[in-house]
This record gives structure tokens, C-alpha cells and sequence, in this order.
């Protein structure tokens, strides 16, 4: 699978689980793999005027498997994937679709237990598997120094590319186009 396409299934699925912080990492990573700002801005609305319609067709489907936990997906959708990909590419996106959509109700369980350490719980956090999921927050100071070194980039500059982020400036991490 081509890393740009890869990196535009993986940030449309994290943008539809609403996983701020798989949003922020794919943004970067489809930028370093060639995807343009206004293809970016269009993953929201999957408008198919801006891709090629067999890119929107694995967008739509990768959204509609996320967005039915990966049950049933719309018939139109199947059928529109089937006409412009092989069972075999499908089952790429469906892969990457799912791996995606593993890490992201991963990270939104830890943005959970964030929330509720805060005093503030999620409304649909459920207090045991955010205990598991504490016992795996010590993985974080371990994300930060690899993420610094695959982005090369500081952990503080990071962290401000990541609150810019997450405060609405979707463009290039709030950074200048």
C-alpha cells in the first residue's frame, strides 16, 4: 500500500474515533508522506470531488468500518469498494483500518483516565478498563522520545505542536503552510 494512501485511511480513521492524538501523529506523517494540506482538509467530509474515485471509495469504506465498529458496512459502500479495488486491496485497507482503530480506542481509553484523574470522567468511560489502561500509561514516557526521534523534533516542541493542535489549528500542527 502506497505510505501516503496508508497514512490518509489511517487519519480518517482516527478522525472518525475522535483520537486527538492519532490525528496529531497521521496529520504529520501524511504531510512526510506527501499528502497536501487541501487533501487533508478534505478527509472530514470525504468530499469525492477532491480524490480520485477509488481513493474515496477505501476512505468511505475505511470511515464506515470504524464507524460501525467493523460490523456491518452500508451495501453501496461495499459494492462502490468492490468496483475500484481487488478483495486483496480491500483487505489492506480493512487491515489497516482495524489496526488503526485498535490504537485509537486504546488512546481515547487513556484520554479517558486522563479526564477522570482530572476529576472531569468521560461520559462513556467505564472505570475498570481505564484501570487496565492506567497500568499501561507507563508506556508513555516511552512514546515521547521515540515519537521526538522518528519526527525529529524536541519533546517540548512536540507538546506545543500537539496543543495547537488539539486547540482547532488542524493545519500543519500550527504551523505556518
Amino acid at each position: 500500500m502506497d505510505p501516503a494512501f496508508r497514512e490518509e485511511v489511517m487519519l480518517t480513521v482516527a478522525r472518525t474515533n475522535g483520537c486527538r492524538y492519532c490525528s496529531f501523529v497521521h496529520q504529520e506523517w501524511a504531510i512526510r508522506a506527501g499528502v497536501s494540506d487541501e487533501e487533508i482538509a478534505q478527509l472530514e467530509g470525504t468530499d469525492p470531488a477532491h480524490f480520485d474515485r477509488a481513493r474515496w471509495s477505501a476512505l468511505v469504506y475505511a470511515r464506515s468500518l470504524a464507524e460501525s465498529n467493523f460490523q456491518s458496512v452500508p451495501a453501496e459502500v461495499l459494492a462502490d469498494v468492490g468496483k475500484h479495488h481487488s478483495r486483496g486491496e480491500q483487505r489492506n485497507v480493512e487491515a489497516v483500518a482495524l489496526v488503526m482503530h485498535i490504537v485509537n480506542r486504546s488512546a481515547n481509553t487513556m484520554d479517558a483516565l486522563a479526564s477522570r484523574l482530572r476529576g472531569v470522567p468521560a461520559s462513556e468511560s467505564i472505570p475498570a478498563e481505564i484501570a487496565i489502561t492506567a497500568a499501561l500509561f507507563a508506556v508513555g514516557p516511552v512514546i515521547v522520545p521515540v515519537l521526538s526521534l522518528i519526527l525529529r523534533k524536541s519533546p517540548l516542541r512536540l507538546l506545543r505542536e500537539f496543543r495547537a493542535f488539539t486547540a482547532g489549528d488542524p493545519t500543519r500542527n500550527g504551523q505556518a503552510a
